[in-house]
């Protein structure tokens, strides 16, 4: 049950970062349309002003939630396993 409330405030914190937040920053910054460029052009776009370190560490973080977003095992352990990356 722990792995399920963290993998649901991992997905949460995805979420508001790449389509509420980093739309905003990028209207603010000149950007006319947001909607139309793709999440990863927006994780490039705020490492220029450096709020994830680098864009590449940030897809790497977010591999494992988009894997386990399509990929939701029953068993506990076996979800554990996927969050935690042991099992490939």
């Amino acid at each position: 049950m722990l792995t399920d409330a963290s993998l649901k405030r991992f997905e949460n914190l995805a979420y508001h970062l790449q389509d509420q937040l980093w739309p905003r920053i990028a209207v603010e910054q000149g950007m006319r349309n947001p909607a139309i460029v793709s999440r990863r052009d927006h994780a490039d776009l705020m490492e220029k002003y450096a709020l994830p370190g680098s864009a590449d560490t940030f897809r790497d973080v977010i591999r494992p939630r988009n894997r386990l977003s399509h990929i939701h095992p029953t068993n506990p352990g076996r979800q554990n396993s996927l969050f935690t990356g042991s099992v490939t």
